[in-house]
């Protein structure tokens, strides 16, 4: 039985939250879950990845 490392409570086995406090418990089986993390991009035309200030009729546009 896994317990919470916030608050020290012992939650059964098939417990993704602790039922004490509502802290996430830490899986101690590898994750079947698939992370994917993006990078950020550029928009089109602009190749530096700056960003510039609008003009006021620019900004009036939006």
């Amino acid at each position: 039985m896994p317990f919470c490392t916030e608050c020290g409570h012992e939650n059964p086995s098939s417990a993704r939250f602790c039922s004490q406090c509502g802290h996430r418990l830490l899986s101690s089986e590898p994750s079947s879950e698939t992370t994917t993390t993006l990078a950020p991009t550029s928009g089109p035309g602009d190749g530096d990845g700056e960003m510039s200030e609008l003009s006021p009729a620019d900004a009036a546009a939006l």
